[in-house]
């Protein structure tokens, strides 16, 4: 990730702003760094933790090295303390030492497997009848017959 940062550096201009603050132009933007915050205003050096490009050009420019920049956790002694204990791993499944009443126990899969997707509406309470028997025709205000409204009635007004 840094040796594409110094590469992109490359292409960029640095103007210093103040001792800590730069201005970076990068293909028509214009992005700045301030590092004694350790912030870019493209958010990568913030969220990496690590000098994005633009921060890599203001460095070079000031001949700074990139190491104090960088997050302890990407050091290359951090990398060898980390490793330094060695890492066993578990011994063959014949030599565990499993008590008796962990290895008696039979455990078995589910009956049921839940389908993928949303599950259905749950319609409780509602019966047959009710769900899928006749629905209430509408009934006109003007001339009180039933399957048409008012709007769509062909009657003409009932109080003339």
């Amino acid at each position: 990730m840094l040796a594409e940062n110094e590469e992109l550096s490359l292409r960029m201009t640095v103007v210093a702003t103040s001792n800590y603050v730069h201005s970076v132009r990068h293909e028509g933007e214009t992005f700045i760094v301030c590092l004694e915050k350790k912030t870019c205003t493209c958010r990568r050096f913030q969220v990496d933790e690590i000098p994005c490009s633009h921060a890599w050009a203001v460095l070079k420019k000031k001949f700074l090295d990139p190491e104090p920049y960088c997050f302890d956790l990407y050091k290359p002694n951090t990398l060898l303390v980390t490793y330094a204990n060695p890492i066993n791993p578990l011994p063959d499944r014949k030599d565990w030492n499993v008590p008796a009443y962990v290895e008696n126990e039979i455990v078995k899969p589910l009956k049921f497997k839940k389908l993928p997707g949303r599950p259905p509406k749950k319609l409780c309470g509602k019966t047959y009848s009710e769900l899928y028997g006749k629905k209430n025709k509408n009934s006109c205000s003007t001339c009180d017959q039933k399957g048409h409204n008012r709007r769509s009635c062909r009657n003409g007004s009932r109080f003339e």
